[in-house]
């Protein structure tokens, strides 16, 4: 999704001047709604590059689970202690931090998809997990952490459209809710990596319904980022 940077929004009318106690309040506003948003999208390059790193040694068969690349990878994201155990084993707490990510990015965009639904079980451990549903639970972990960043750029654009008013988030979100889809965001990301050949199976493995469903999410998407609206 290529998106380009609207600049800065412009008001015809003069903002009033509040009282320093209504400033002060409204920055507190400000700092409480959007804090975990941009928490959020601060860990995104940390959460892509270990997502990559799960996607590259899951597919080696000289680099997988036991081998000193898997390990220091292990040690990357907290589960050095865990490197003894067999694959099956690992391949459970991987995906299991892998889906406690996916669904703290969820949170802070607000959306409920199939795919989340479907990572809450892998966090809960209630998935039996293997290489397969590891990569799988990476890509959707990856779709969403991009949205992330995404949806804190059009949420900050949507915000400075309005004044600077943070209650634009509101009307920002639930838009983003109703548009955002980790399928647009799986394609994304493959045609960023090169990967053609995944990007077409995602895009052909969808009706043709769907891919015009896809369509105008995604042109959603991208009025919604550049402009703060659909």
């Amino acid at each position: 999704m290529t998106t380009t940077n609207p600049g800065p929004a412009i008001t015809s009318n003069p903002e009033p001047v509040m009282s320093t106690g209504n400033v002060q309040k409204q920055a507190i506003l400000q700092t409480v709604s959007l804090t975990p948003v941009n928490a959020a999208a601060q860990q995104v390059p940390t959460q892509r590059y270990n997502n990559a790193q799960i996607m590259q040694l899951s597919n080696s068969a000289t680099e997988g689970p036991g081998s000193a690349q898997w390990n220091k990878m292990l040690g990357t994201i907290g589960l050095a202690n865990h490197s003894a155990e067999d694959a099956a084993s690992q391949y459970q707490l991987i995906g299991h931090y892998v889906a406690l990510q996916a669904q703290n990015n969820a949170a802070a965009m607000g959306v409920h998809t199939d795919a989340g639904q479907a990572l809450s079980s892998m966090a809960t451990g209630n998935t039996e997990m293997n290489r397969t549903a590891l990569q799988e639970a990476t890509r959707t972990n990856d779709a969403l952490a991009t949205g992330v960043q995404d949806f804190n750029q059009g949420l900050e654009t949507a915000i400075k459209a309005n004044g600077g008013d943070v209650r634009a988030k509101r009307d920002f979100q639930n838009q983003w809710a109703q548009n955002f889809d980790p399928t647009i965001y799986k394609i994304k990301n493959a045609l960023q990596a090169g990967d053609q050949q995944q990007a077409s199976s995602i895009w052909n493995g969808l009706s043709t319904s769907q891919q015009q469903q896809m369509r105008t999410k995604q042109q959603n998407l991208i009025n919604l980022i550049n402009n703060g609206h659909q």
